[in-house]
């Protein structure tokens, strides 16, 4: 397990994890650039709502993917099955 610290809104973490440091420092930054982006439209906000927020942003384009990839993968399968018969 390796020890590795980001920052996050100015704030530092240090988390414990066995995914490589590289891959870490890269979710990090790009949960720092969803939360900034959304402290910056809406600067009143407190921390948490920002977070919520940003969490929810990130789900969405987590759910868009997955269904795109499974739409993909469906058309896929569909594309083997007539190439089959």
């Amino acid at each position: 397990m390796n020890k590795i610290s980001v920052q996050i809104m100015g704030q530092g973490y240090n988390l414990l994890t066995d995914e490589p440091k590289d891959i870490v420092e890269k979710m990090a930054k790009y949960i720092d650039s969803k939360m900034m982006n959304i402290a910056k439209r809406a600067p009143n906000l407190p921390r948490e709502k920002v977070a919520i927020l940003s969490s929810l942003e990130i789900v969405e384009e987590l759910f868009k993917d997955k269904e795109s990839t499974h739409r993909k993968i469906a058309f896929l399968i569909r594309k083997i099955d007539t190439s089959l018969a």
